[in-house]
């Protein structure tokens, strides 16, 4: 009876391990599996941890009690265990093949030793799922760090919303969720903007552009205070597009456009005051202005007006616009912190990162790569090399450039602080959010 009760533990545990893996982080953004286990419309996400997590309990415990049986009967049993009797029992299950037989009339050292193999590999299996830090199958996308918090987009239940993430508690939620797309998110103190498209979407919308934007529905901009739980629509206008929200304080800078917005043209920039509830339309042009950035006082945007993309900044506070690049090459992506405005650039026939000082109006090639970011002393870009993407940190103070991630799918860096967060592909369309702590050297999956 031994060897029975051996195959009868070896088969709990198995099938508690397959559904452990399948139930557990690979699962938790699948509509197809909420749907099986009857939650197709899960709105909170505590909820649908505490249900998965009461499965892989079950799961857990089907796996203990396969690995007991299995103990007790190789403490007991082991001697009268045979691997002749393990594949009978398996050959009237599945019907193997005569050459099985012909391989354990081998007999001796073989025999023991496939026994062996074949005892230890369940244990084997639990050792590697123990080590190993299983990615998420799903699509989180685009994060933006402020403080303590990173923001992302993430692609649940057939819709995007936003979620966010404590560095400090390690507490994750998702923050954002409901009808529709929940897109673009930034976050500036307890303060998060972001544009919401309003009953799902033919097109998908994405934080730098906007793909298959034909038949999409109208975006508007929203904030949530994420101190007090307020939520409020900051516009709503049925024939435009609202695009590419940035907060500082009380400011939020956003791109707007009317139909001919999805291919780029007719975007002016607005502000809106939270204070005071004042919108006002900040560049009255025909050309496309977008990818507002704000510090302080300052916005800085690309600007299409010369039929070349340019750096072009506005200072709120005297009224001065201001254009900081001349090239009829490209330059775009521009981010700012303190003085320092920082581009992608692409004067020298490639990609390079250059930054601006608005004290001394002097212009400097930092490294290459695109898609910069900057705080405090700290650059980090996305450098592309024989089509692999990886994040680049450099240090104003030591003028050294850190490589901080070497897999070659890596994009969309940020920086705040000594925490630097970005995206990594982890197939066609999926993809996680990691951080990286330039104090420590620790780089950690976030989602």
């Amino acid at each position: 009876m031994g060897h029975r009760w051996f195959f009868i533990g070896v088969t709990m545990f198995s099938v508690g391990l397959v559904a452990w893996f399948l139930t557990g982080p690979q699962m938790q953004g699948k509509k197809a599996f909420l749907e099986i286990v009857g939650w197709d419309a899960i709105e909170d996400t505590p909820a649908r941890y505490t249900r998965l997590l009461s499965l892989l309990f079950t799961w857990m415990v089907l796996m203990f009690t396969g690995f007991l049986v299995m103990l007790v009967v190789i403490i007991r049993d082991f001697p009268k265990i045979t691997l002749n009797k393990i594949i009978g029992q398996l050959k009237s299950l599945f019907g193997f093949s005569k050459r099985y037989k012909t391989l354990m009339r081998g007999g001796g050292l073989w025999s023991r030793t496939f026994r062996y193999v074949v005892l230890l590999t369940p244990f084997f299996l639990v050792f590697i799922l123990l080590i190993t830090e299983w990615p998420t199958p799903g699509r989180q996308e685009f994060p933006f760090i402020h403080g303590a918090i990173i923001v992302w987009q993430e692609y649940i239940d057939g819709n995007w919303d936003i979620c966010t993430y404590n560095v400090e508690t390690g507490e994750e939620k998702r923050v954002i969720s409901g009808p529709g797309n929940q897109l673009q998110p930034q976050i500036h103190g307890n303060m998060l903007v972001w544009i919401n498209e309003s009953n799902g979407s033919r097109g998908s919308w994405y934080a730098e552009y906007a793909d298959d934007r034909f038949g999409h529905n109208y975006t508007d901009i929203y904030t949530h205070d994420l101190a007090t739980g307020e939520q409020k629509q900051i516009t709503s206008t049925n024939k435009a597009d609202d695009v590419y929200p940035t907060i500082f304080g009380n400011i939020i800078v956003w791109s707007s456009g009317g139909n001919a917005a999805w291919d780029g043209s007719f975007l002016d920039l607005f502000t809106y005051n939270l204070g005071t509830g004042e919108e006002t339309l900040l560049t009255p042009y025909p050309e496309a202005q977008v990818l507002p950035v704000i510090y302080e006082n300052i916005i800085v945007w690309q600007d299409y007006r010369n039929l070349d993309l340019n750096i072009h900044m506005y200072n709120l506070e005297t009224g001065e616009e201001k254009q900081i690049t001349y090239s009829k090459w490209d330059q775009c992506n521009p981010a700012i912190y303190e003085n320092i405005i920082v581009w992608q650039d692409y004067r020298n026939r490639d990609w390079f990162i250059y930054m601006y000082n608005l004290e001394t109006d002097i212009e400097e090639r930092v490294m290459g790569g695109i898609r910069p970011s900057i705080h405090g002393d700290i650059i980090v870009c996305e450098q592309v090399k024989k089509g692999k993407r990886d994040i680049f940190a450099y240090n104003l103070t030591s003028k050294r450039v850190t490589e901080i991630t070497k897999r070659g799918r890596e994009s969309y860096p940020k920086v705040f602080g000594n925490i630097i967060v970005w995206h990594s592909k982890t197939g066609k369309k999926n993809s996680d959010i990691y951080m990286h702590n330039l104090k420590t050297g620790e780089t950690t999956r976030v989602a």
